[in-house]
């Protein structure tokens, strides 16, 4: 059987020319395959990143009811044994409770509605990057220092300014109408124009307060080491918790993200499998040429006893080398690649960064050089490539001995 292997070893290189163009055609498809997808996946991540840190957090805890719902009486307690549960997972590096309401400003002649935020100041910083948004003035004090920090937007359609106070109104827990005076103490800016134009966020207790709520919450918002943990801890986490409460990811808090990743993941797949399937065609060409050239020489073969099998088995090895070559330099150009955007994240210009900002998508480009990227672009580019040599195999199949002695 060795011997098979040197012949058709030897044979890809009876034309060096076509052999070297059709490698590089599997090396470029391959390399571009796994730059594009590590590009991909890492700026996927990395807007996940942005987003769990920026707000949402990678995991929540809420009612069952409150996400599709929302309502203050789809609110729970926070007690010390929540509290204690989260403190005993590895892989959980911060938790902040929050408190959501709609509301009423009031600032002079103006009035604007707005969504209420309350947080604990404190544990927040551990979970977001809330903190690190503030454009002018400063973050909250405490979580009952009756101040409020606002959204760019929110602040100029209020037309206010920084130390000014606030009336906010909102329905009660209870269904009384309430109201507090809160300072401005600072403006953030987030990139997301939902959060800046209609966002307050003030201490968890004075809404409490406010809201007439005691110790009631909507959400426990959870950060974590890494995503990779996100789905082990939610299991746990939900195993823990009572059936009262549940355990929402990233992807169910902000699902227009999880779309938007999906939808450009599709786009991205379908322009490399083309390319492909581009490059499938040119080895299938080679290969045809290759067979058709030695048709004499196959029917001489044949008439001396050689079996159509084993003509095919050769052509077939001359397929798999030249495929495993191509993609194994590929997947190395390709590693290098990523690797070097790993270290070195491809910063977008200042417009486009901006604009990718407010559609909640990184403003670099990352990479990655997870596993699966090198083993989906393995299996999708020699899968095409075998199915590439199936025509030629079968042309060698249906030959017969005096056909292929007379082929001219």
């Amino acid at each position: 059987m060795s011997i098979f292997f040197k012949i058709s070893w030897r044979n890809l290189w009876r034309n060096r020319r076509r052999t070297v163009v059709t490698l590089l055609a599997i090396v470029f498809a391959t390399f571009l395959f796994v730059f594009t997808r590590g590009m991909q996946f890492g700026t996927y991540a990395a807007t996940i990143r942005m987003t769990a840190e920026q707000f949402s957090g990678y995991l929540q805890i809420q009612h069952p009811e409150y996400l599709d719902n929302p309502g203050l009486h789809k609110s729970f307690r926070l007690t010390t044994g929540l509290i204690d549960l989260l403190k005993q997972l590895p892989a959980v590096t911060g938790f902040a409770p929050r408190l959501y309401a709609e509301g009423l400003a009031g600032l002079k002649n103006n009035s604007v509605g707005l969504t209420l935020m309350g947080i604990d100041p404190e544990h927040e910083k551990t979970v977001t990057q809330l903190h690190t948004k503030v454009r002018k003035g400063r973050f909250l004090a405490s979580d009952s220092s009756q101040e409020v920090v606002v959204g760019e937007t929110l602040l100029k359609n209020l037309g206010g300014k920084l130390g000014d106070q606030i009336v906010v109104l909102s329905q009660g827990f209870d269904g009384s109408l309430g109201n507090m005076k809160f300072t401005i103490v600072g403006v953030i800016k987030t990139g997301s124009a939902e959060l800046d134009q209609y966002t307050a966020i003030m201490g968890l207790k004075d809404l409490q307060e406010l809201l007439t709520m005691d110790n009631r919450i909507h959400a426990i918002v959870i950060n974590l080491r890494q995503l990779r943990d996100l789905p082990e801890t939610r299991q746990q986490l939900q195993q823990m918790l009572p059936p009262e409460l549940t355990v929402r990811s990233w992807d169910e808090v902000v699902p227009d993200l999880k779309q938007s990743i999906e939808l450009d993941n599709i786009g991205g797949l379908l322009f490399l499998i083309i390319l492909v399937i581009v490059v499938a065609f040119g080895i299938l060409n080679t290969l045809l040429m290759s067979v058709t050239e030695r048709f004499r020489e196959f029917g001489v073969l044949l008439s001396l006893g050689l079996s159509n099998l084993r003509l095919a088995q050769i052509v077939f090895l001359e397929s798999l080398y030249l495929t495993i070559m191509g993609i194994a330099i590929g997947l190395l150009l390709g590693y290098a690649a990523n690797y070097y955007v790993v270290l070195h994240p491809i910063p977008l210009g200042e417009e486009l960064a901006t604009i990718s900002q407010e559609y909640g998508f990184a403003p670099k480009i990352y990479s990655t050089v997870e596993a699966r990227i090198f083993i989906q672009s393995f299996q999708y580019i020699f899968l095409i490539a075998l199915l590439a040599t199936l025509y030629p195999i079968y042309k060698v199949m249906e030959l017969e001995p005096l056909k292929g002695i007379r082929y001219t």
